[in-house]
């Protein structure tokens, strides 16, 4: 029986364990820091100064007070609680009545 084999020794995971969590906890920490240069203190910020009040009209301005609207008026009701809508109303006639 000198070739019997022999079931290997069991092995701990606990290396692998300490490996994964370091990572994990390293990635962690850098992706926090990342986002936190990013997303909450992002350093390249513009700050727009708002227009003065005494600006004159511009072009847009022109415009958009002399376009008039060619809808006004013509469109019909749409809402079918302001407007009478049925359009079987008065054809049918019950004949047991």
């Amino acid at each position: 029986m000198e070739n019997a084999v022999q079931p290997l020794p069991e092995r701990s995971h606990t290396p692998l364990i300490i490996i994964i969590s370091v990572i994990v906890v390293i990635s962690a920490i850098v992706g926090g820091w990342f986002w936190k240069q990013k997303v909450v203190a992002p350093s390249s910020v513009k700050v727009v100064a708002p227009l003065p009040e005494n600006t004159t009209a511009g072009l847009g301005t022109q415009i958009s007070e002399s376009v008039e609207n060619p809808t006004a008026g013509k469109v019909p009701e749409t809402n079918p609680f302001n407007v009478e809508t049925n359009p079987l109303k008065g054809t049918y006639q019950n004949p047991f009545q």
